[in-house]
């Protein structure tokens, strides 16, 4: 499901939304003023914002403002959620390119409906600079597949068809993530996730193994040398984006701490 960042100084309205969202399957950010709006989305790169307008620091609005201003955020899904409700907020709201405006309290269903209707809706948001995905598989038709469908969700993929070739990269490239296969002929997936784990651009690069068939044994020298997550053979277009969301995001909170 998606990732939403909730921009709200009540505590308690934080958590109503997060309640509200996580029971629905999504992932939840928060930030507590306007002035955090545009950093997360930089680093984070959520699908959607739920943002209230009256916060301390900077104002609903002004975030809105702000967030336009920058080449990445001209049309970045928003969905104002606030008490300082009035026609002519509504209005601005919608100038600025806030995608619905909902007042505190707010009906029953009424957040879950408009979440819903947007994440449907709305192309996703596309990271800029796209993020560098290798896709390391021996069998052509898998490398395809998965080279549409993270290209579709706007990530630069190097589809690479053996080990060797992947590490070969690695020394000249700075890839995001790497999807990685298990059984290859030559450098099989362990052996080949051993070497990345030497090349100091790939040493802590996020791995996910794509595999069909995995073993105990597998599994365990997988994990030993950081992997990151492991999808089963076939995968789903949407699990596939989540775990690939997740991993980036992983990575986006440790630089960001």
């Amino acid at each position: 499901m998606a990732l939403i960042l909730i921009v709200d100084d009540d505590a308690d309205v934080r958590l109503a939304l997060r309640e509200l969202l996580e029971t629905e399957g999504h992932r939840v950010l928060e930030a507590t003023d306007g002035d955090q709006l545009l950093p997360l989305i930089m680093t984070h790169w959520p699908d959607l914002v739920l943002l209230d307008q009256m916060m301390p620091k900077v104002p609903g609005f002004e975030a809105l403002e702000r967030l336009r201003l920058n080449p990445a955020g001209k049309e970045f899904p928003v969905i104002m959620v606030t008490a300082a409700g009035s026609p002519q907020d509504a209005i601005r709201a919608r100038q600025l390119g806030a995608l619905e405006y909902i007042g505190k309290p707010w009906g029953k269903g009424e957040i879950e409906m408009r979440v819903k209707w947007v994440l449907q809706t709305v192309k996703r948001p596309v990271r800029e600079p796209a993020e560098r995905i290798f896709v390391v598989d021996d069998e052509e038709h898998m490398r395809l597949a998965l080279a549409t469908a993270l290209g579709d969700c706007g990530y630069e993929v190097a589809p690479l068809p053996s080990g060797a070739e992947a590490v070969e990269a690695s020394i000249q490239l700075n890839p995001s993530l790497i999807m990685l296969d298990l059984n290859m002929p030559g450098m099989d997936g362990i052996a080949t996730l051993q070497q990345l784990r030497r090349i100091p651009t790939t040493m802590y690069t996020p791995v996910i193994i794509v595999t069909g068939a995995p073993t105990a044994e597998t599994v365990q020298a997988a994990r030993s040398l950081n992997a990151t997550d492991f999808i089963m053979k076939p995968w789903q277009p949407r699990d596939l984006e989540l775990r690939v969301r997740r991993a980036l995001d992983s990575v986006a909170t440790a630089r960001a701490a």
